[in-house]
């Protein structure tokens, strides 16, 4: 095997498709983190799902402005010369490279990761030599293997390492069904230093960043129904702002006008700015809070998947505990800067439980990020249990 340094590491992901605040992040993240262990990086996006145009909000089969919008970050961190972005069912291609560029990109790569199984694998693809697919939103595809998807099974076959976020899979009360391949468990990788401040929160607010019209999607297993929306579970949690000392505020993507003065008559404060689509508002928006209070989808929370949110490791990063819902997170503390509930009762006693020794647990939750969920030592160690080794 190269050494980091020759080693070259091809990131697939959503940086252009979906062009949000927390999912730029989310790619930054990994890039980033394989930079600090020394590898040779490429950002790449090979897929022919449509875009979501930055400049006119609408679904388009060109990546010329997404390209655009995307390119001071990726110079930002390093990549200027190293990431080519295709034009959905075209060869048109932009940044550091041309279609025949990208071909070669794929004979050269030591590994190719696809963040997010952002990346339906084609025929070029095949060139690839060692492929590791990235799950940030488990259980559906465990379901999928499960129950025989012949879809699922053929395209997953053709990976070397899967790996997900659900950090309780194979638990003993984990209800995530064996699927019949090897996973690794991993978290949400943060770069510390990228949200660092010594600056204390703008006021006593808990927040969270959400989508309310995320696609009413669900999965069965055994007769059990699980949600992929946070609506149902954030109207369960309707009465906390009654009970807690602290102000709870949502910055809601979507979301009727009906819901939205349901929610504000509940107590909840509704912020809709469309700049949180831009990285650096994302972050102050963050480093403002004094802490995180989120609900996480019936997928996630019914199963004890153990999964944790990319959004997440960013408050704990900027030293702004979080109040999550249990999904059953295994392997990382919770109690002190990351606090976990079940229901209203557990989420008022979390937030009284904050509230009353705040400094301890904004210390605290920038602990678990240097140690939990730094990117350099997130991804060394998945790539080790890969058996990626330098």
């Amino acid at each position: 095997m190269s050494t980091p340094s020759q080693a070259k590491v091809v990131v697939w992901g959503l940086l252009a498709h979906a062009p949000f605040g927390g999912m730029i992040w989310q790619v930054l993240h990994h890039l980033v983190g394989l930079r600090q262990l020394g590898y040779d990086v490429w950002y790449v996006e090979d897929s022919d799902q449509r875009m979501l145009n930055v400049q006119i909000t609408d679904w388009v089969m060109s990546a010329g402005d997404n390209a655009a919008y995307v390119r001071p970050y990726l110079k930002a961190i390093g990549l200027a010369d190293s990431w080519i972005i295709r034009s959905p069912g075209s060869r048109e291609c932009f940044g550091a490279g041309d279609w025949d560029r990208l071909l070669r990109l794929y004979h050269e790569a030591d590994l190719v990761m696809n963040l997010c199984g952002s990346h339906k694998l084609q025929p070029h693809h095949d060139a690839i030599r060692s492929l590791m697919y990235v799950e940030t939103d488990p259980v559906a595809t465990q379901v999928a293997l499960a129950s025989k998807d012949e879809d699922n099974i053929a395209e997953l076959n053709r990976y070397d390492t899967l790996t997900t976020y659900a950090t309780n899979l194979g638990g003993d009360d984990c209800l995530i069904p064996e699927s019949g391949r090897t996973w690794l468990t991993t978290v949400p990788p943060v770069v510390p230093s990228h949200w660092r401040t010594a600056r204390p929160p703008l006021s006593r607010r808990l927040t969270t960043v959400m989508n309310w019209s995320s696609p009413e999607g669900f999965v069965e297993w055994q007769g059990q129904r699980w949600s992929w929306s946070k609506q149902e579970p954030m109207r369960l949690l309707a009465a906390l702002p009654n009970r807690s000392p602290v102000p709870l505020v949502l910055a809601l993507r979507g979301g009727s006008p009906v819901v939205k003065q349901e929610l504000t008559a509940a107590g909840w404060m509704i912020v809709g700015d469309p700049r949180l689509d831009r990285p650096g508002v994302y972050r102050r928006f963050i480093r403002a809070s004094a802490g995180e209070l989120s609900a996480a989808k019936e997928q996630y929370v019914a199963p004890r998947s153990g999964w944790v949110s990319d959004r997440t490791v960013c408050y704990l990063a900027a030293s702004r505990p979080a109040i999550v819902e249990r999904t059953g997170i295994a392997g990382i503390p919770t109690g002190e800067g990351l606090l976990v509930f079940t229901g209203v009762d557990e989420a008022a006693a979390a937030i009284e439980a904050l509230v009353s020794d705040y400094a301890r647990h904004a210390a605290a939750a920038r602990e678990l990020a240097e140690t939990y969920f730094a990117a350099d030592k997130v991804l060394a160690s998945l790539l080790s249990r890969a058996g990626f080794e330098p």
